[in-house]
């Protein structure tokens, strides 16, 4: 099982009364690891399930937040680019305003001498 087939599968039984404190516990533990950002936003381009979708988008500031120091000016300007591509190709408002509003958060988390230096 590849890691976006692992996702939605978590993500699926997170919302079943009794799996999701085993899925919760999982996805925890991926939350952990720094390439899950990346991971999380293809699969927020690949989810055709709404509310796994808008957890996703959710909860995906959190995680870039999290992950910021590690890494590179290169993986932050793919992460800006990223979400500005899910914004503009997002049909869901709700979804569009919570990437932007995640896109904003994350642009106020960089500064200048952060990216360029």
């Amino acid at each position: 099982m590849d890691k976006i087939e692992q996702l939605s599968t978590l993500y699926l039984s997170a919302l079943q009364p009794d799996t999701v404190n085993q899925a919760t516990a999982q996805l925890i533990n991926i939350y952990k690891n720094s390439d899950t950002v990346f991971d999380h936003i293809f699969f927020v381009d690949h989810c055709d399930i709404l509310i796994i979708r808008r957890y996703v988008i959710l909860k995906l500031p959190a995680l870039i937040k999290r992950h910021l120091s590690n890494f590179s000016n290169e993986q932050i300007e793919n992460i800006k680019e990223s979400l500005i591509r899910l914004i503009s190709q997002e049909e869901d408002l709700d979804c569009r305003y919570f990437l932007s509003d995640g896109l904003i958060s994350f642009m106020k988390k960089i500064t200048i001498t952060d990216f360029y230096f």
